[in-house]
C-alpha cells in the first residue's frame, strides 16, 4: 500500500493536464500513486496522460459521462493510499505540498483533513472586457488564506477549507461511509467537509500557500 493516493477527475483538460500531472510527478515526497479517471473526455486529454510514462500512474475511464461527484466517488473506491490528495485538472501542486501535509496528518491524529492557502492564477485565453478583467485579477498573485482550524459554523456560510488543496485521512472516510453527494454539485466539497466535521474529526488549513 502506498502512503497517498492522488484523486484526479479529468474532462476535457488537454490545456492544462500536462503541467497539472508534472507537478505531481515533481514532488518531494514520493510514495503515492497517481489515479487519473476520464469522465468521458471529447478533447485530446487521453493524449496528454499518454504521453506520460512513469509507474506510478494509474489511468482509467469511465464507460460514459458520470459528473464530477460520480467520478470523485469512484476515485476513492480505486485508493489503496493512507492518505487522499485531493487534486482538480487545471491546477499546480506546489513541490513540497504532500511533503508537508503527510507530515502534518501524522502528527495530528484527530486531523481528517488538511488543505493550505493558494495563489490564483489564469492561463486562459479569453475574449471581451469582463474577462480579461477577472483574468488580470486573478494573475496579480491573490492568496487565499483561509483559517487554520475548520469550523462547521464557518462551513454552512463560505468556502473555508479549498477542495483541491486537500489531503484526507482515508479512514475516516471509508468508516464514516462518506460520499460526494451529485445532487449537491458543484458545492459536493462543502458537503464532504460538512460530513466529516460531524463525526468529531478536525479539519484544517496550512498557513503556506502549496498550491496554485
Amino acid at each position: 500500500m502506498v502512503k497517498v493516493s492522488v484523486l484526479v477527475p479529468v474532462y476535457n483538460s488537454e490545456d492544462f493536464l500536462h503541467d497539472t500531472i508534472n507537478s505531481i510527478l515533481t514532488q518531494t515526497f514520493e510514495d503515492f500513486e497517481l489515479i487519473l479517471l476520464n469522465d468521458g473526455s471529447t478533447d485530446g486529454s487521453e493524449k496528454v496522460i499518454e504521453s506520460f510514462s512513469d509507474s506510478r500512474i494509474k489511468y482509467y475511464k469511465n464507460e460514459r459521462n458520470l459528473g464530477i461527484s460520480a467520478t470523485r466517488n469512484r476515485l476513492m473506491e480505486m485508493a489503496t493510499g493512507e492518505y487522499w490528495a485531493v487534486m482538480d485538472n487545471d491546477d499546480i501542486s506546489l513541490p513540497q505540498r504532500f511533503e508537508k501535509q503527510v507530515a502534518f496528518l501524522d502528527r495530528n491524529l484527530d486531523v481528517a483533513i488538511v488543505g493550505t492557502w493558494i495563489e490564483l492564477f489564469n492561463r486562459r485565453s479569453v475574449k471581451g472586457f469582463a474577462a480579461r478583467v477577472r483574468k488580470f485579477i486573478t494573475n496579480l498573485g491573490l492568496v487565499w488564506c483561509h483559517p487554520s482550524e475548520v469550523t462547521l459554523k464557518e462551513t454552512l456560510k463560505a468556502n473555508s477549507c479549498m477542495h483541491p488543496t486537500m489531503m484526507i485521512r482515508a479512514s475516516v472516510i471509508k468508516e464514516n461511509n462518506i460520499k460526494y453527494n451529485p445532487a449537491l454539485t458543484p458545492s459536493e466539497d462543502y458537503d464532504l467537509v460538512r460530513q466529516v466535521l460531524l463525526t468529531g474529526f478536525r479539519v484544517c488549513n496550512i498557513r503556506e500557500v502549496l498550491f496554485k
